[in-house]
């Protein structure tokens, strides 16, 4: 059954229309985690109050233009007015953001607090997907499945906590000559927020899940650590 991120969206009474929503999509297909409610300021349009959003991860079995018409729906049933300023104050707005495990909206790679929720709610989301259709070998794409098991276990650790808006690229063409089975190289974008994230692999049939996860904690726990330092600079 295909998994689903939709964001939820308010500037009307949101929280009460953001419960409500909630509700009735729990009514159409399984919840199986939500993001905290976040405020973010308006886009597109600013003379109004900031939203509220929050996104859900759900299983649904609607087919994507049918899942579609049901957000629609429900934006309907909650008072949602459709005006020519699509960027304007809306008691709902709901919008498929992945489908599939597959983004559907390209805002999630363009807007941080997007990107952020999906991240949440789909560890291994964003593993080869930089925004660029990703062309793996098989054993490359063997080796992404044991990482998307890797992200999903360290979904909680505290030194991941701080390591957000990256995206993870394999690369199995060109590797380091290091003698290393997996070398990390990180390009930052300023400050300690990773952007990129390569994971290059000499020998992906010897991978196992114990390998990968002590190197990916390895980075991770390193980015933490840079992390607590400038903010502590900052302070």
């Amino acid at each position: 059954m295909p998994r689903v991120i939709v964001g939820l969206g308010s500037n009307i009474d949101p929280e009460q229309n953001m419960a409500r929503a909630v509700s009735l999509l729990a009514a159409q297909m399984t919840i199986l985690d939500q993001t905290p409610l976040l405020r973010t300021a308006p886009r597109g349009f600013a003379d109004q109050p900031d939203f509220i959003n929050t996104a859900v991860l759900a299983e649904t079995a609607q087919s994507l233009q049918d899942l579609r018409t049901t957000l629609h729906s429900i934006e309907d049933v909650l008072g949602r007015v459709r005006t020519a300023n699509q960027n304007g104050p809306r008691t709902i707005d709901l919008d498929v953001l992945v489908y599939d495990d597959e983004i559907i909206d390209r805002e999630v790679l363009e807007v941080d607090y997007l990107r952020s929720e999906a991240q949440t709610l789909m560890p291994g989301l964003f593993l080869g997907n930089s925004g660029e259709p990703e062309h793996l070998s098989p054993a490359a794409q063997r080796f992404k499945a044991v990482l998307d098991e890797v992200f999903a276990a360290i979904k909680d650790e505290p030194w991941y906590s701080r390591a957000t808006n990256y995206s993870v690229v394999i690369n199995d063409t060109q590797v380091p000559h290091d003698g290393h089975t997996i070398t990390l190289a990180t390009t930052t974008r300023g400050g300690y927020v990773p952007t990129v994230i390569t994971y290059y692999v000499r020998n992906f049939h010897s991978i196992t899940f114990d390998e990968v996860y002590r190197v990916t904690k390895h980075e991770f726990a390193h980015l933490w650590t840079l992390g607590e330092a400038d903010a502590q600079a900052v302070e």
